[in-house]
């Protein structure tokens, strides 16, 4: 069972590097503050989360929960592509 985790964990990823993990595909609709988190920890550098402002009493629920990120404006990444670790990941949330 732990083995589909390890089989990614041979790409070679270089000093300046990250690679997107399965975890990172899958951010929307989760709470802002821990994709960030987990894109810092990764070792992105230039993490920034922007409030929508687009909620009111009929949507409090998705109070911040992300809507879309986006690795230097490019919202199609998946599980093993690489970025610089000083590429723009951009976080956009649901707020009031």
């Amino acid at each position: 069972m732990g083995d589909n985790k390890k089989k990614k964990a041979h790409i070679a990823v270089g000093a300046n590097e990250v690679a997107i993990t399965e975890a990172m595909t899958e951010c929307t609709e989760r709470n802002y503050n821990s994709v960030v988190m987990l894109f810092k920890g990764a070792g992105f550098l230039n993490v920034t989360a922007v409030p929508l402002n687009d909620l009111n009493m009929f949507n409090q629920k998705k109070n911040g929960q992300v809507e879309e990120v986006t690795i230097n404006g490019n919202n199609e990444f998946e599980e093993g592509d690489i970025f610089p670790k000083n590429s723009n990941v951009l976080i956009t949330y649901h707020s009031k």
